[in-house]
């Protein structure tokens, strides 16, 4: 279908769409705006194909996505209306979507920025939650620059394709964004800031009564900043002559403090904050300061801005100072009273959205019941949305085993699999995101080399395809206030069922016995979890060992074992054998594993048990078999030894040479004998005995 097909009937203002085509545009201008390129595929698969604006509008208001909309609409319902439950998120992430603001050339995450994104001149808004959403939408095609407006997929909600007009870089699109959200602040409307990056898939969705613009767009001419009422701009003018306890040159940094963070905010707010580059240390740590912004309400900023920076003049302490007053603002200390009721608002929930509905399993098997968990990854370790610690000693290849279980959903395959490639855990294909926290790029690219090239040395094809599975980050050398952002910019790269590995827990939280910090690791390490539907598998290291149960075995606070769904702790023992204690909440039976390192496929292999029983009374009798050779290594292999006299050969004290003389005796190689009332037991070789050690 062209743009000249566009049907020739004209009608009212913001007509639905009839018979399943644009049908009553006839407004060539307008066509023309709606004849441009744009991506389209789904968030789980990332972009696949191309489509016009025009298609992507007349497939919402026929019954092309009518399918997946109601039955996510449906689920919702059975959800109890809660969006963010697991299967919900799952089959939204599913849907059909498009890229609205244009073209892509290659992967979603970054195009704008990398410049791999052809603009169409378009914008999605969303608006979320609202009680009256036919009403929302109606009234919404009356903006000029509005080109269709319909219900969300959800049901709750209105989505519209705004037009910006001539757009040729992220920070037009930005810019564009900020005028419309001005525009529909001025309107009483609150729309989605999400909506401001250029690279945001919208969702296809289903409505009959979609609303379509009849005349030309008029694109909303964007600014450089959202100004501020006048209101704020006071609230923010702290005067420095009024801190009496400051000397004057501290009154004046202060002032000066103070317009760094006006100029800070605004970077934030338009967001540019990371392309800035700071002119010295201060700058950079006030406007840090600033991001408090973020989370907080205005008077909170500016307490948290005057406490922290008025009673200190050298940049150290000030650096100090404005950590402890970001962190007391995070942790909802009390820097006002005004953002403490509002933080208390915006978390207060109804009971009712807590509630576990069982009631729809009361007809449904054991089968279907089991199938409402999330999926696995790699079954009897990790599902969906889950978090498995891994830990072991220092230099017991816990690392290597990390990069084994990644390589194994990267191909599919099952994983510590036996030297057959039978008896493994199986496994469900999917992509996988490594963050190494120690080792550098060069010895990274080394190990996934020598691995990839052993298992596939024959196979090409499947080596590249599992390059292009596993991304891989080396963070050697930041630190944690560096890498925890990482895990937002990770997550537009993330899909439901990949597996992210982190290895090392310890370069995030140093002190693993300082709950408080181990506990904040870990809940965002568990929400980024839940929030992407992934599987994690995080590297720690052990306290101690000797223990089977493995939620014993891990160093530092206890927040570790309760905050992880899977508990894996490996134990080393002889003959390079790993044992995998697992301790899985959502797997029962899980056994105890035996793997060794195979140097020929660069694999950890799994080894029955009776072979691990076999071999362990093998090297019991070699051990006594050594020890009964002390005693009588040549001829002649007569007369007696007692307690004393073995103690010294093996060089142990006499009190523990007469158990390991009685275990000889339980095998048939000696025999007691008293030397009369009262006197020494000695012992002597049985024919048994002298059989066993041969010729000499």
């Amino acid at each position: 279908m062209q743009g000249s097909d566009y049907a020739t009937n004209a009608e009212a203002e913001g007509s639905p769409l009839r018979d399943g085509l644009l049908a009553t545009i006839v407004d060539s201008k307008l066509a023309a705006q709606l004849d441009v390129e744009i991506s389209h595929g789904s968030i789980l698969s990332g972009v696949n194909d191309t489509m016009k604006m025009w298609e992507l509008i007349e497939g919402i208001g026929d019954n092309t996505f009518k399918e997946p909309i109601q039955t996510l609409r449906n689920l919702r319902m059975k959800c109890g209306g809660n969006k963010k439950h697991p299967d919900f998120s799952a089959m939204k992430r599913s849907l059909p979507a498009a890229v609205i603001s244009g073209f892509v050339d290659g992967d979603v995450a970054n195009a704008g920025k990398e410049g791999r994104l052809q603009y169409s001149g378009f914008i999605q808004i969303d608006i979320d939650g609202i009680e009256n959403p036919e009403s929302v939408r109606d009234n919404l095609i009356k903006i000029p620059y509005i080109a269709a407006s319909f219900i969300s997929p959800s049901g709750d909600g209105v989505k519209a394709i705004g037009y910006i007009g001539k757009c040729t870089d992220d920070e037009y699109f930005l810019n564009a964004f900020l005028a419309i959200e001005a525009d529909m602040r001025k309107r009483g409307i609150e729309i989605d800031k999400s909506c401001k990056n250029s690279n945001r898939f919208m969702l296809a969705s289903w409505d009959e009564d979609l609303k379509i613009r009849k005349t030309p767009l008029v694109a909303l001419t964007p600014r450089k900043t959202d100004p501020k009422p006048a209101k704020d701009k006071k609230k923010l003018a702290l005067n420095p002559t009024q801190i009496s306890e400051c000397a004057p040159a501290s009154r004046e940094l202060v002032g000066a403090l103070i317009a760094k963070s006006q100029m800070a905010r605004n970077l934030y707010e338009s967001g540019e904050w990371e392309q800035h580059k700071f002119e010295s240390p201060s700058e950079a740590d006030f406007s840090l300061g600033c991001s408090i912004c973020e989370v907080t309400s205005e008077p909170a900023h500016q307490e948290a801005l005057f406490r922290s920076s008025a009673l200190y003049r050298d940049e150290r302490k000030l650096r100090l100072a404005l950590q402890a007053a970001r962190k007391r603002v995070t942790e909802n200390a009390a820097l006002s009273p005004i953002w403490q009721k509002a933080k208390a608002k915006e978390n207060r929930k109804s009971l009712s959205s807590y509630l576990v509905n069982h009631r729809d399993t009361l007809d449904m098997n054991w089968k279907q019941i089991d199938a409402l968990r999330p999926p696995p990854i790699i079954f009897q370790f990790i599902r969906q949305g889950e978090v498995l610690l891994l830990g072991a000693e220092s230099k017991s290849r816990k690392s290597w085993l990390a990069q084994d279980a990644g390589f194994a959903v990267a191909a599919g395959l099952p994983w510590l699999a036996d030297d057959d490639g039978e008896n493994g855990f199986p496994t469900k294909q999917a992509r996988v995101h490594v963050f190494d926290l120690e080792l550098n790029p060069s010895e990274m690219r080394f190990r996934f080399a020598k691995a990839r090239g052993n298992r596939f040395a024959h196979l090409p094809e499947q080596a590249a395809a599992i390059t292009e599975r596993i991304a891989a980050y080396s963070f050697d050398g930041l630190n944690v206030r560096d890498i925890m952002p990482k895990f937002e910019d990770l997550k537009g790269s993330v899909r439901p069922g990949d597996l992210v590995i982190i290895d090392c827990l310890y370069r995030l939280v140093p002190d693993g016995n300082e709950t408080a910090d181990v506990a904040e690791i870990l809940e965002t390490v568990k929400r980024f979890a839940s929030e992407t539907q992934a599987g994690v598998i995080l590297v720690d290291h052990f306290r101690k060992a000797g223990d089977d149960k493995a939620r014993n075995r891990f160093a530092g606070s206890f927040v570790k074992q309760a905050s992880a769904s899977t508990l894996v702790a490996i134990e080393t023992a002889p003959e390079n054998i790993l044992v995998l204690n697992i301790d899985a909440r959502t797997f029962h039976g899980c056994p105890r594993v035996f793997a060794r390192f195979n140097l020929e496929t660069y694999t950890f292999n799994r080894l029955p048990e009776f072979e691990i029983e076999k071999a362990k009374q093998g090297r019991t009798e070699a051990e006594a078999l050594k020890q009964l050779g002390q005693l009588w290594g040549s001829d002649p292999r007569v007369g007696f030894t007692t307690a004393a006299g073995a103690g010294e050969r093996w060089r142990i004290k006499r009190q523990a040479s007469t158990p390991r003389l009685r275990k000889l005796v339980a095998r048939g190689w000696l025999q007691e004998q008293a030397d009369g009332a009262g006197k020494s037991i000695k012992w002597k070789l049985t024919q048994e005995g002298i059989t066993a050690l041969g010729d000499p």
